[in-house]
């Protein structure tokens, strides 16, 4: 569903699907420090109680790539720490066959 490059921050690919949603139904997504209140048709303020529900949903998403991010690299170690363990007695000329 997103096409998001996995290079990014956690934080770039949480704001990229947010803009994604709220697109979708036709707000108009702008940066705030160069905000146009005239870049659509009508510009509307969301309410304080939309507001928080947006926050809240982006930090429960943030929270699941951050625990998915620690897991990659608890995964990635392990892959390395056993490969160490797997070639080190090759080098070191105790590799049996069998």
């Amino acid at each position: 569903m997103w096409q998001i490059d996995l290079r990014m921050a956690p934080e770039e690919k949480v704001r990229q699907q947010m803009d994604a949603i709220l697109s979708r139904y036709s707000w108009t997504v702008q940066c705030k420090s160069q905000m146009n209140l005239h870049a659509a048709e009508s510009t509307t303020l969301r309410q304080l109680t939309a507001q928080k529900r947006i926050v809240a949903e982006v930090e429960r998403r943030m929270s699941v790539v951050e625990e998915l991010s620690a897991l990659v690299t608890a995964n990635l170690l392990r892959a390395t720490r056993l490969r160490q363990s797997i070639l080190q007695p090759a080098f070191v000329g105790e590799l049996s066959t069998r």
